[in-house]
C-alpha cells in the first residue's frame, strides 16, 4: 500500500485521477526524474512513473544529429558540400557496420533551422575538422571494436574511423555557436555516411524505447506476466539489451540503478541468418513468411505497382487465384502467373520480381515465433532488409497480434460474465523505432493500414503502442493527434515543432516552443504532455541499464 508521503513524492503519467485512486503506483514504470526549474537552474526531483496497466498510444520524438553546410560528403558525382547534395540524382557514400563494407546509397537531405545560440561541438583532428549537433553520432574506435558516440561523449583521447578504414587522432574538442542552420542525410537501411572524411551516423530515439521495455521486464510477476512486448529494431541494436551498462554505471548509481541485462528474445529473418552471424550479432532464432500471408495490396505495395496498370491487374488475379486454392509459395505464383494468356512482357516483369523477392530472406520454412507470451520482449530485427520489406514485416507482424489480442478480448470477456478463470493472453506493447516510414503523413507504406488500425482500436482488445521517430512532422497527423502521451526531447527544427503545435492542448499555457527551450542543454530531457491528468511535465529519462548498440561495439573490422 503506497503512503501518502510516497504518493506526494511521485509523479505518475498516463493514468487518470479515478486509475491513481484506485491503482496508486501499482503497475507503473519508473521512466526518470521529474525536473524543476529552467535551464542551468533546473534540478532533477521525484520519480517519474508511467502507466503501464492499460494500453497508450505514445508518440517519442526527438532532434536528429546534424552537421553544418559546410561539410564535405562523398557522392557518386564525386566530393559534395552536403547543402549540395541533389537527392534525386545522387548516391551518397555509406558505412554498412555489420558487414564493413562502404556502399552507395540513395538518401534524402534534411535541412533544419536552429537558434543561433544552440552549442555545437567542433572536433579537429589529423587532416580535418567536423562541427555537429550535439547529439550527432560518430564511429570511434573501441580496441579491435567500434562504437557510435555522440560528439558531446567524444573525447580527445577517442579515434575516429575515416572513409578508409584507417584511425584518425582528434586534436582539439571546442564548442561554437552562431550558426542557424544545419544538415542531416537520411539514409535507408545503414543509417550512415561520410562526413569530412569520417564515418557519420543518424541519430535515433531508440535509447529511450530500450529505458521502456527494460521497465517493463523489472514489473513484479503479478503485472508482468499479463504484458508482453515486440519491438520493431530497424537499425540492429537492441541485441545488446543482454548485456549490463558498465559505461554509464556512475549515473546509474546516481539514480540507485545498477548495469543489468534482460532476458530478450532476438528473432531475426532465416535468409538473414548467416550475414548476421558473421557480424558476431546474437540472436535467438530466425523467421519466416509464407507468400500467402500477403495480401494482393502487398505485393502492389512492395512492388510500387498500381492497381489500376496491366502489370497490376495482373498481379491481383494471380494472387486471388492462388488464395482461392488455399496456402501457396512463390513458386506457385510465379506458376500462375507463366499460365496466363497474353501480357508476354508484364508477366516476364512480374517474374524477374518475384524472383527478386526470394532474395530478400524473408521467405522460408520457419514460422514467425509465438510473440503474445506472457512476460516475454521480443526483438524483430529487419535492419538488413530495405525500407518497403520493412513495412510489408510490419504489416504482417501487426495484423497477427491485432488478430490474436483481438479474438482473445473476446473469450476474456465472455469468461468475466460467466465467472470462469482462463489463462489470459497478455496486453501487447508494440514499440517501432523510425516510426514515420512506417506511418506516413505523405506516402503510403504496407503497414500503414494496420497501424492506422491499431490506433483507432488497438486499445479495446489490449494493443498499445510507441511511435519513436526522429521527425514528427512526416508521421501521420492520427498518430500525432490520437497520442494519449507525447515524450518528445528537444526539437529545433520548425517544421517538427509546428507539427506537435498543431496538436497543442488547451491545458498547455505557453507556446510548446517555451517548453522546450527551457529544458536544461543535457542528455535525456524532454517534456511529457499527458492527456490523462491534462498536464506537461519536463522529464530526465533515466540512463539505460542495459547495453545500447547505438554507442556499443558491434562490429570487427
Amino acid at each position: 500500500m503506497t503512503t501518502l508521503k510516497e504518493k506526494q513524492m511521485q509523479i505518475i503519467i498516463g493514468r487518470d485521477s479515478e486509475d491513481t485512486k484506485k491503482y496508486g503506483s501499482a503497475g507503473t514504470i519508473n521512466i526518470g526524474r521529474h525536473i524543476v526549474g529552467t535551464g542551468e537552474d533546473s534540478h532533477f526531483t521525484t520519480p517519474v512513473l508511467m502507466d503501464i496497466l492499460r494500453p497508450h498510444l505514445i508518440v517519442l520524438c526527438g532532434k536528429r544529429g546534424c552537421v553544418t553546410k559546410d561539410t564535405e560528403i562523398i557522392t557518386d558525382k564525386g566530393i559534395k558540400k552536403i547543402v549540395d547534395f541533389d537527392e534525386k540524382s545522387d548516391k551518397v557514400r555509406s558505412f554498412d557496420l555489420k558487414t564493413g563494407e562502404l556502399l552507395w546509397k540513395p538518401s534524402e537531405l534534411i535541412k533544419y533551422k536552429i537558434n543561433k545560440n544552440e552549442d555545437l561541438v567542433k572536433i579537429d583532428y589529423d587532416k580535418g575538422s567536423i562541427t555537429a549537433t550535439l547529439e550527432h553520432p560518430l564511429l570511434v574506435s573501441n580496441g579491435d571494436k567500434f562504437v557510435w558516440k555522440n560528439v558531446s561523449e567524444i573525447i580527445e583521447s577517442d579515434k575516429l574511423l575515416s572513409s578508409h578504414k584507417e584511425l584518425v587522432n582528434i586534436n582539439k574538442i571546442s564548442y561554437v555557436s552562431g550558426i542557424d542552420e544545419v544538415y542531416d542525410l537520411s539514409v535507408p537501411d545503414t543509417h550512415s555516411f561520410i562526413a569530412n572524411d569520417v564515418i557519420s551516423h543518424n541519430s535515433g530515439k531508440s535509447y529511450s524505447i530500450g529505458v521502456f521495455v527494460e521497465e517493463m521486464l523489472k514489473l513484479p510477476d503479478e503485472y508482468r506476466k499479463n504484458l508482453c512486448s515486440v519491438i520493431i529494431d530497424t537499425q540492429g541494436i537492441f541485441w545488446t539489451m543482454k548485456q549490463g551498462n558498465e559505461k554509464d554505471v556512475v549515473a546509474l548509481n546516481n539514480i540507485e540503478l545498477k548495469p543489468q541485462g534482460f532476458p530478450i528474445n532476438i528473432y531475426v529473418p532465416e535468409g538473414q541468418s548467416n550475414t548476421f552471424r558473421k557480424a558476431g550479432v546474437d540472436f535467438d532464432d530466425v523467421f519466416s513468411i509464407s507468400a500467402d500471408e500477403l495480401t494482393g495490396d502487398d505485393w502492389l505495395s512492395i512492388f510500387e505497382l498500381k492497381a489500376t496498370e496491366t502489370i497490376g491487374i495482373l498481379l491481383q488475379r494471380a494472387v486471388s487465384i492462388c488464395r482461392k486454392k488455399g496456402q501457396y509459395s512463390l513458386d506457385d505464383l510465379i506458376n500462375v502467373i507463366k499460365e496466363q494468356e497474353g501480357f508476354s512482357s508484364e508477366k516476364l516483369a512480374l517474374e524477374n520480381m518475384f524472383e527478386v523477392a526470394r532474395n530478400w530472406g524473408i521467405f522460408g520454412q520457419s514460422k514467425m515465433p509465438k510473440l503474445l507470451d506472457n512476460g516475454k520482449a521480443s526483438v524483430i530485427d529487419v535492419s538488413l532488409t530495405s525500407q518497403n520489406v520493412r513495412a510489408l514485416l510490419i504489416s504482417i507482424i501487426c495484423r497477427k497480434i491485432f488478430g490474436e489480442r483481438t479474438i482473445a478480448r473476446r473469450k476474456e470477456e465472455l469468461a468475466e460474465t460467466e465467472g470462469i478463470f482462463i489463462k489470459k493472453t497478455p496486453v501487447c506493447w508494440i514499440l517501432i523505432d523510425e516510426a514515420h516510414n512506417f506511418i506516413s503523413s505523405s506516402e503510403k507504406p504496407a503497414s500503414q493500414d494496420i497501424l492506422l488500425r491499431i490506433i483507432r482500436e488497438g486499445r479495446q482488445p489490449g494493443i498499445g503502442l510507441l511511435l519513436a521517430t526522429q521527425r514528427p512532422e512526416k508521421l501521420n497527423q492520427d498518430a500525432l493527434a490520437q497520442s494519449d502521451l507525447l515524450i518528445s526531447h528537444m526539437l529545433t527544427a520548425k517544421s517538427d515543432i509546428d507539427s506537435l503545435r498543431a496538436i497543442m492542448q488547451t491545458y498547455m499555457l505557453f507556446d510548446i516552443t517555451k517548453y522546450l527551450v527551457d529544458l536544461p542543454k543535457m542528455k535525456g530531457v524532454a517534456i511529457v504532455l499527458d492527456d490523462n491528468s491534462e498536464r506537461i511535465y519536463s522529464v530526465y529519462i533515466r540512463p539505460r541499464q542495459s547495453w545500447h548498440a547505438g554507442s556499443s561495439p558491434v562490429a570487427k573490422l
